[in-house]
């Protein structure tokens, strides 16, 4: 017993102290050739022995996922047709009269709702006035529809608000298309009186239907069919029976409960029947699976899974040989190249050829080097830097009291030698810069907003003459709200340079102010030479985004008050644009109540 375990232990460090691509060649013929071995050997006997049994009972289980996929679609249209139950602006509008205001409307809420889900193919809603109002995305509208609204009225009444899901029909577009749809039915009614205002509906082309079948042959290598509870055969994959009784197939009787199988011999060739039903819909899914295709796989998996064995475990002994020397050769060149950079040489690099483990530790060794150097630079030279940082400090040392002061001295002189205009100029330039500069504070108030906005209206009347005028309608308890500074100011330039500037005679600016909920709005208008739609849609599009304008005049555009109202008060508020040609232009600003900050 001694003697053997000291044998054990000479062979164990005889491997441990063998080179790394000894060791190499050892891992891969041990964990690689022998275990795959021994599992294509095993699993070829059990397979060969189990395949049909395991390919009828992943048929079955299959079709119940694929029939669960199709319930759980049927389910979602169904919750959705629920949805105008909760809109109740919409029910609203659905209540009242054909209006072009109704229209626009309930087109997004019917345009939405379609797009929920992807594979469905119209919805209608149909208010009591029997309008119609549809999204498709079929070629053309269904040429049944009037004659369909009086049976669709009478179930969704019945269901009384509850969905009704419709057989399979065959229906023909307005384009001359044909297809065959499901389709679910709900009525709508008031959220308060419960008094039914219209219906909804739901047009489902079968193609959905299809994938799913489609899935199951892909599985099967057969073919598939659907029927409804009525037994009506909503989809067949070979289309021989579409739209037929399920009665007149020769194994119906055969098919008992709600799931099961058994063996079946159609047209001189052998098949397994699986079949499931849905527990929701009562529809029923059928596979026939060719047998002759089960054994064809076991044949071919027997053939393809001896010679993939043999092949690889020939193969592994060979690539081991030469993936260990390739391993090996980069660490054993790091190696010397550590012993240089130990010496003292730190100009050496290692030539990284792959993205492997070994290439990425070379990359890493490369980079430590690079940075040792840099940091090394960093060293020579940080006197030079400390001393041009002590300068740009010395130049930073006139502050904005500078500013102030020198302006105050100016208007002083100015008034002492009786010049008005120069006074009041460089006093309004005063407080412009005395509220733009305060270090540190961004928010400020509605008052402070409106007095700093007449000062720059003040400055730019003396340059064009008293040009523009300014009507504020701001309601007196939002004067003293705070209110995030340097907002209006930015827009009401907009409008002098962009509008007011170009147009000939006076410029007239009006600024209204409003609560509506949590939030507050600054409608911002001018009667300057107005903007295109084009350009009005662009801006609106920049606006919905975070993009800081980088050619705006003045270094403060439309897009960066937009960029720092989101920033401040969240991606739903901004600015918003109105306009048209010659008609001047409307800016509407969207704030957070800033009583609730």
């Amino acid at each position: 017993m001694g003697k053997r375990l000291r044998k054990r232990t000479r062979v164990w460090h005889s491997i441990a102290n063998s080179s790394m691509k000894k060791k190499l060649i050892i891992v891969f013929v041990f964990l690689i050739t022998l275990p795959l071995t021994l599992t294509s050997y095993i699993s070829f006997q059990y397979y060969s022995k189990s395949l049909q049994s395991n390919a009828q009972a992943y048929v079955s289980r299959t079709a119940s996922e694929l029939m669960d996929k199709l319930e759980n679609y049927i389910s979602d249209v169904k919750r959705i047709s629920a949805l105008p139950l909760f809109m109740t602006d919409m029910q609203q509008k659905l209540a009242q009269p054909l209006s072009i205001e109704k229209m626009r409307s309930l087109e997004p809420v019917v345009l939405s709702l379609n797009n929920i889900k992807k594979d469905s193919t119209s919805v209608y809603i149909i208010d009591n006035y029997d309008e119609l109002y549809y999204n498709l995305k079929t070629d053309g509208l269904r040429q049944d529809i009037r004659q369909k609204i009086p049976y669709w009225r009478s179930l969704a009444k019945e269901a009384e608000g509850l969905p009704v899901l419709l057989p399979v029909q065959a229906v023909e577009y307005s384009s001359g298309n044909k297809d065959y749809v499901f389709t679910v039915v709900r009525e709508i009614r008031d959220a308060v009186s419960i008094v039914p205002i219209g219906m909804i509906v739901f047009d489902t082309s079968v193609s959905v239907i299809a994938k799913t079948v489609e899935e199951m042959d892909a599985i099967t290598k057969g073919h598939s069919m659907i029927w409804d509870q009525q037994n009506q055969i909503v989809f067949d994959s070979e289309r021989a029976f579409m739209m037929g009784r399920a009665e007149d197939l020769p194994y119906f009787s055969r098919i008992e409960g709600d799931q099961g199988s058994f063996p079946l011999e159609l047209d001189n060739a052998e098949y397994i029947c699986t079949y499931t039903t849905s527990a929701k819909t009562g529809w029923k899914m059928v596979a026939l699976i060719p047998v002759k295709e089960v054994t064809a796989k076991a044949t071919l998996t027997r053939n393809v899974t001896i010679l993939v064995t043999l092949a690889i475990s020939g193969f592994a002994l060979a690539v081991s040989i030469v993936i260990s020397h390739f391993l090996t050769g980069p660490l054993s060149k790091m190696s010397r190249l550590m012993k240089q950079v130990q010496g003292g040489n730190m100009d050496v690099r290692l030539k990284v050829k792959y993205a492997d483990e070994v290439g990425l530790l070379g990359k890493h060794f490369n980079q430590m080097l690079e940075r040792i150097n840099e940091l090394i630079g960093e060293v020579a030279d940080s006197r030079l830097r400390k001393k041009e940082a002590e300068m740009r400090m010395l130049q930073s040392q006139i502050n904005p009291h500078f500013i102030y002061n020198t302006l105050e001295t100016i208007r002083m002189m100015a008034e002492l030698n009786d010049d008005d205009r120069v006074s009041a100029m460089t006093y309004n330039l005063g407080q412009m810069l005395r509220y733009s500069l305060t270090k540190g504070v961004e928010s400020g108030t509605v008052a402070s907003e409106l007095e700093h906005l007449e000062h720059y209206l003040y400055l730019q009347n003396m340059r064009f003459n008293d040009k523009f005028a300014l009507t504020l309608k701001v309601p007196e308890p939002l004067l003293g709200r705070p209110m995030l500074k340097l907002v209006l100011q930015p827009v009401v330039e907009n409008s002098i340079y962009h509008g007011l500037e170009k147009r000939e005679g006076p410029g007239e600016i009006t600024i209204s102010a409003y609560d509506l909920g949590d939030d507050t709005y600054f409608i911002l208008t001018d009667n300057g030479i107005g903007m295109s739609r084009e350009t009005v849609e662009r801006l609106n599009g920049h606006y919905e985004t975070l993009v800081y304008d980088t050619n705006s005049r003045g270094g403060i555009g439309l897009q960066n008050v937009n960029e720092r109202i989101k920033l401040h008060y969240g991606p739903a508020y901004g600015l918003q644009v109105e306009s048209r040609l010659g008609q001047g232009t409307a800016v509407i600003m969207k704030l957070r109540n800033m009583v609730a900050e």
